[in-house]
């Protein structure tokens, strides 16, 4: 072989090294990507429950406890989209921060709380006709809260379940399994699940609930239109009436 053949032989050798070194390095980078999207599945479908039965296991019912309890599922909020910006590399709208007209949201909240409310009536009046159980156990420690914490824990389930069993959950579940169906169906019976301490009607009102708040977040894409919806329909019964009743 001549030194020009050489030459020509080596540099097609670096060419093929360098071709297998970026393949390589896509492959590590898809893996760790697909790693990341199960861990962040596993933080938005789980992360909430487990952090309610360990505090419950672990302490007395306090307000200092549950205002910890809250702080801790708001820090699994951030670690969530610092996986979704860290460890997936995909940008905020891939959890449905999509910025949109003020006018537009107000309107989506809208239509949300609308199909919240029908839906609330619903669930109520089969709670009703057929007597099941809505709220904690009869054997429940129950302690009643400043305002301000309910306020902490209205705003808490507003904003990290719609980021955990909407945002997220939704739009990588679709991906991984391959189907939309799967994809609302998984969050929202893990999400209803969650609620079985408030009995199976606290269960059902989730289901309902959630039901809206999967078809209006699939429908427009607008995490802070799911945000808001969600936490009027817990501000106004758990907030305002209690206010207008204490005067």
């Amino acid at each position: 072989m001549t030194t020009n053949e050489q030459i020509v032989a080596s540099g097609d050798q670096v060419y093929v090294n360098l071709g297998s070194a970026l393949k390589a390095g896509a492959r590590m980078n898809n893996d760790k990507a697909g790693t990341a999207t199960w861990l962040g599945i596993a933080l938005a479908l789980f992360a909430i429950p487990l952090l309610v039965m360990v505090f419950k296991a672990a302490f007395e019912p306090s307000t200092a406890i549950t205002v910890a309890r809250e702080l801790t599922i708001f820090a699994t909020a951030g670690l969530l989209l610092w996986v979704v910006c860290a460890r997936e590399q995909q940008p905020f709208s891939s959890v449905g921060f999509t910025p949109a007209p003020a006018s537009r949201v107000a309107l989506w909240t809208f239509i949300g709380l609308v199909g919240c409310v029908i839906a609330l009536a619903v669930g109520l009046l089969t709670i009703n006709t057929f007597g099941l159980r809505f709220g904690s156990a009869p054997s429940a420690v129950t302690i009643k809260h400043p305002m301000w914490v309910t306020l902490l824990t209205v705003l808490r389930a507003g904003v990290v379940e719609e980021l955990f069993y909407r945002g997220y959950a939704i739009d990588r579940i679709t991906r991984v399994a391959g189907s939309r169906a799967i994809g609302i169906a998984l969050p929202l019976l893990v999400f209803a699940g969650f609620h079985y301490s408030q009995g199976a009607g606290g269960v059902l009102l989730a289901l309902l609930l959630g039901g809206v708040l999967s078809a209006l977040f699939v429908w427009k894409r607008n995490l802070t239109a799911n945000i808001l919806a969600h936490f009027l329909i817990d501000f106004v019964p758990n907030i305002v009436l209690p206010l207008i009743s204490s005067d």
